[in-house]
């Protein structure tokens, strides 16, 4: 699969699981423009790939997803309130991430 039929998938459905061989696409097709290290999870990154962003995390079990955003605010947010349920979690709240919630 290339970046280009990623990026249209990605306008059909919210959220998909991708191979490490497209991670690793992404990381040289793509520029990198933001990695968040949460203390409980895999990095998040964002990637601008053309005209959309991309932006990838891992789930607890190791699947790769990715999900589209045609801004990079958007996306911002998204992370942040990603960072924000990691900080929870770290503070012990008991709550899950659901990787595969549409945002």
């Amino acid at each position: 699969m290339t970046i280009q039929k990623l990026a249209a998938d990605l306008r059909k459905k919210a959220v998909l699981s991708i191979p490490p061989a497209l991670l690793d696409s992404l990381r040289t097709e793509c520029e990198l423009l933001r990695e968040e290290n949460p203390a409980v999870a895999e990095p998040i990154r964002l990637f601008r790939c053309g005209a959309c962003f991309i932006l990838q995390e891992t789930t607890a079990d190791g699947t790769i997803l990715v999900r589209r955003f045609e801004r990079e605010e958007d996306a911002g947010v998204f992370i942040s309130k990603r960072i924000d349920a990691y900080d929870r979690i770290w503070d012990g709240c008991g709550c899950k991430i659901d990787y595969y919630e549409e945002e």
